[in-house]
């Protein structure tokens, strides 16, 4: 052990690393099955009611949590007075949040023009105190890299509320299976959590650790409730124009958006904040850091979002069936928009770690109101139009991010060239597994198969020659798990 604490930080993200690949890859895997599952099960619009009342419960817990979670993170000590104190300020702002949720259902169900989101929302409230109780463990888990517990309480909610919505689905309780795949993934999630992690609240508050945690989760939530608005400014406006059954077709292509995105990034992204934190004070560290970062999920998030595209119109009806065919377009668009969002992912982080959520906010804020006007202008030309405005947002967008990185120290050459040629192979790879997809005359799971197959042999091969250093750092990390 050295003195910096090198070996043992290294130690410590390794296996930060590999419960958080444990928890999002297991979870999110079953997350997919169980939602395939359902789709064959449930109408289009049985999903267009949750997304919409998921897309307020997503809201309001955002609100809830102010950035308070964060501030536990990055502040260099924590008292026990200072974790009480930040469980019941977010407490409190819960039972905010769920009782406004419960007055507005009526007016919710009025504006998505459906009458079955008025108990679908209440029933969910509740959940925004159940997940905000969960708050201050995970982020003292997190602040000590310590993500055995959260990727247990994962597996066993995915488990238990798979079981349930599958039950529930084939025993014709449509919208209802999906309601309580959410409650009981919320239950089962923290209860879990708060039978293993230490923390227990105490009657104790503190006014100047209240007033210093608002503080500094007073631009964190700036930043996240600009973030979540541009989030679901699409889901909101499509379901009030377009209707539930319209949203329930763009929601199918935005859920494999979210679940690609959970797999690839934010295995790293989970842990990228407080351990960029940890190293804030070596900037050259601090580069590297970041870099390996970019290019271990690039490596994968490139050829998958591209060859998602590219494979789209074999691989919905293949995985969803026949019904689902008008969410491609949506899908291929929002392919793109998940290959931008990989490469800004950690950026987020990189800015908070470094004491710069002021920057964060003035980003976040330009790209909010870029997505909305973008989506207002979309929404009456359908769904695939607003999927198309929101990957041409995040293009568009990129070098405003750039901007943000080079302002903390982040060299934008080395940048590009660690993703050049990670991004050359994967456009090959697509042009292939397209060239399989629309040239091919055989049936679509023959088509979808071999496509995956050319593509992924394709981009291997090129990935040997263009960037083996790459390779052997993927290698390197197989190794060592």
């Amino acid at each position: 052990m050295t003195g910096d604490g090198g070996p043992t930080l290294r130690n410590q993200a390794r296996s930060a690393l590999l419960w958080s690949a444990v928890e999002k890859w297991f979870t999110r895997l079953g997350t997919l099955a169980t939602f395939l599952v359902l789709a064959r099960l449930l109408a289009p619009e049985d999903f267009g009611v949750v997304a919409a009342a998921a897309t307020i419960l997503g809201l309001a817990g955002l609100l809830v949590e102010a950035g308070l979670g964060k501030y536990l993170v990055q502040v260099d000590e924590v008292t026990p007075g200072l974790q009480s104190t930040v469980f019941w300020s977010s407490m409190g702002f819960a039972a905010i949040g769920a009782l406004l949720m419960v007055v507005t259902a009526p007016w919710l169900a009025v504006a998505f023009d459906s009458p079955d989101l008025v108990w679908v929302v209440r029933v969910l409230a509740p959940l925004v105190l159940v997940n905000t109780a969960a708050l201050v463990p995970v982020a003292l888990l997190q602040r000590e890299l310590d993500f055995r517990p959260i990727a247990v309480r994962r597996l066993w909610a995915t488990a238990a509320s798979t079981v349930v919505a599958v039950g529930l689905a084939f025993a014709g309780a449509g919208v209802w299976a999906l309601v309580a795949q959410a409650v009981v993934s919320s239950v089962v999630s923290t209860v879990v959590l708060l039978a293993f992690a230490p923390f227990r609240p105490r009657l104790d508050f503190s006014r100047a650790d209240a007033v210093a945690s608002l503080r500094y989760g007073g631009s964190v939530l700036g930043i996240e409730s600009l973030s979540a608005v541009g989030r679901y400014a699409d889901n909101l406006l499509v379901g009030v124009v377009l209707g539930p059954v319209a949203l329930g077709y763009y929601s199918v292509g935005y859920r494999v958006l979210l679940i690609l995105l959970e797999i690839l990034t934010s295995v790293t992204g989970a842990v990228a904040l407080p351990l960029f934190a940890k190293i804030r004070g070596d900037a050259e560290r601090l580069r590297r850091g970041f870099f390996s970062a970019v290019r271990l999920g690039s490596v994968v998030a490139f050829p998958v979002f591209l060859g998602l595209a590219a494979v789209a119109p074999a691989f919905v009806p293949v995985v969803f069936g026949e019904t689902w065919l008008p969410s491609v377009p949506v899908m291929q668009w929002l392919a793109l928009a998940g290959l931008v969002q990989c490469l800004t992912y950690f950026d987020r982080p990189l800015l908070l770690a470094v004491g710069r959520p002021g920057l964060e906010l003035k980003v976040t804020m330009l790209a909010t109101v870029g997505n909305v006007v973008a989506f207002a202008v979309a929404v009456p030309f359908g769904i695939a139009a607003v999927a198309a405005a929101y990957a041409i947002r995040n293009v568009v967008f990129w070098p405003v991010r750039l901007w943000a990185l080079h302002h903390v120290g982040i060299p934008l050459r080395p940048y590009g060239l660690a993703i050049l040629p990670l991004a050359l192979a994967a456009l090959v790879s697509a042009a292939v597994a397209a060239g399989v997809v629309y040239l091919v005359e055989l049936p679509d799971p023959v088509r979808l198969a071999l496509a995956v197959a050319a593509a992924a042999l394709v981009y291997g091969c090129l990935l040997m020659v263009a960037a083996p250093a790459v390779v052997r750092q993927v290698r390197e990390g197989i190794r060592r798990r």
